[in-house]
C-alpha cells in the first residue's frame, strides 16, 4: 500500500526494486507469467533482460541461481535477490529491500512509480477442472492461439495480442486451471478475457467449475 492507500502488486514494486538491483550493470531480471508487460518494459528500460519465467518460489530460485540474477519474484509477493541469506522467500527482507530501493532514489513509493501505467487487468482467477484434464486444457488453448499470435508455453500458456495478453496455466496445488488478463483499453481487455474462456470451453463443458 502506498503513501496514497492505493494498493500495490509486486508487479508494479518490483519496478522500483528492478532500478535498484541494475544500478550497477546490465542482468537477469525473472519475473513469473502473470507480471505486466509494465514490469518487462521497465527493465528493458534499466537495461537489464527481462525474463518470464514459471510461477512458483522454487522455480524462480532455481532460474535465478542459472542466471546469476540480481532479482527474481512473482505477482503473488513472493521476492528474491542475491544479496547474501536472501536467496530464499523471505517478506520481511524483500521490504526492506524495497525501502533501501525507495531511499536510494529518494522517493515514495508512489513518486516512483507515477512514470509507469497502470494497465487494465484482471486478478488471477482459477476455474476448477478434473486433475487429469488441466493439461490437455492447457494443450489445447496453445494450439488454437499458437498460429495466429505469439505464444509462450513456458508456464500454461501466454498469448500476446499485442495490445494485451491472456494466460492459462495448471494449478500447480489443486485440480484447476488458473487465468489472468491485460490489456491496453478496458474494452479489450474483455475481449480477450472472452477469446481466452471460449478457447478453454471447447475443451472442457462449460458447465464445469
Amino acid at each position: 500500500v502506498d503513501g496514497s492507500g492505493t494498493m500495490v502488486f509486486a508487479d508494479r514494486y518490483m519496478i522500483a526494486m528492478a532500478q535498484h538491483a541494475l544500478r550497477d550493470g546490465p542482468g537477469a531480471v525473472i519475473y513469473d507469467v502473470k507480471c505486466s508487460t509494465v514490469l518487462r518494459d521497465a527493465i528493458r528500460a534499466f537495461g537489464g533482460t527481462p525474463v518470464m519465467w514459471k510461477t512458483g518460489y522454487p522455480n524462480g530460485s532455481a532460474k535465478m541461481r542459472e542466471l546469476n540474477a540480481p532479482l527474481a519474484g512473482e505477482l503473488s509477493g513472493h521476492i528474491l535477490t542475491n544479496i547474501q541469506y536472501h536467496a530464499f522467500d523471505d517478506g520481511v527482507f524483500a521490504g526492506c529491500y524495497l525501502l533501501k530501493a525507495l531511499e536510494a532514489r529518494g522517493e515514495t513509493l508512489e513518486q516512483a512509480l507515477a512514470p509507469y501505467p497502470i494497465l487494465p487487468s484482471l486478478p488471477e482467477d482459477r476455474i476448477h477442472v478434473d486433475e487429469a484434464s488441466k493439461f490437455k486444457i492447457i494443450d489445447h488453448v496453445r494450439d488454437t492461439f499458437a498460429p495466429h499470435y505469439n505464444v509462450s508455453d513456458v508456464d500454461g500458456v501466454r498469448v500476446d495480442f499485442g495490445d494485451g495478453w491472456g494466460v492459462v496455466r495448471a494449478s500447480n496445488t489443486e485440480p484447476a486451471i488458473t487465468t489472468r488478463y491485460e490489456a491496453s483499453t478496458p474494452a479489450r481487455l474483455e475481449e480477450i478475457r472472452t477469446l481466452m474462456l471460449e478457447a478453454v470451453a471447447a475443451y472442457q463443458p462449460a458447465s464445469a467449475h
